[in-house]
């Protein structure tokens, strides 16, 4: 059973400008698609981005959006999906577009909320978790208040996804904004058991052996 998460609202910071242009795609200095749109502002139905391979900031969005969703749930399937369609294995909150005076300009929140692998690691989904390592998300990511996902795998109770995140080089060490460990945040049910504290213990000192 995982925490419940508070995610903060945090500033949004803007992106380089230009950052889809057709000029980075050699498509001339206009940055012009067929279409008359740049490739910021390209839609997904658009001829152009279909045949030059470009992803328009809108499904850039949505694959995002569902990567978080399905770590959210614990669906692998859609994980997987959204993996597969260039979801972000990093991701946060996705991308939105945010008027500007001369272009659309995207924004995103930097280190605000939980990345798909602290999702799933705070529901105690192994397989989910094990997707996102395979697609090379980054086990040491920290959210707004220092929290990772080796934290939230302990809050839910799940030693086998303790386990993977620890041997996919997760920092035992690492503690919050608040000086919490890990194992400062196991449920109290365990807390309250020698023997299950003992087994956490032995996890987080490498000792895999009685486990």
């Amino acid at each position: 059973m995982g925490c419940t998460v508070s995610e903060k609202k945090s500033a949004l910071v803007s992106a380089e400008p230009g950052a889809f242009t057709g000029a980075a795609h050699g498509m001339g200095g206009s940055g012009s698609l067929g279409c008359g749109r740049t490739c910021s502002q390209a839609s997904s139905n658009c001829s152009v981005q279909k045949t030059c391979g470009i992803r328009s900031v809108d499904d850039i969005k949505v694959t995002n959006s569902q990567l978080l969703q399905a770590a959210r749930d614990g669906d692998n399937g859609l994980l997987l999906k959204a993996l597969r369609a260039g979801a972000e294995p990093d991701t946060r909150h996705p991308m939105t577009m945010a008027p500007g005076r001369k272009a659309v300009k995207t924004v995103r929140a930097r280190n605000c909320g939980l990345t798909p692998l602290m999702h799933a690691a705070n529901g105690g989904y192994l397989t989910c978790a094990m997707s996102l390592l395979e697609a090379k998300a980054s086990v040491n990511a920290e959210d707004e208040d220092g929290t990772r996902a080796l934290h939230l795998a302990a809050c839910s109770g799940d030693l086998d996804v303790f386990k993977a995140l620890l041997v996919a080089g997760a920092d035992s060490r690492a503690k919050d904004c608040y000086g919490k460990g890990s194992l400062d945040y196991l449920p109290d049910d365990i807390k309250e058991s020698p023997k299950q504290i003992k087994r956490w213990q032995q996890i987080i000192n490498n000792d895999f052996r009685t486990t």
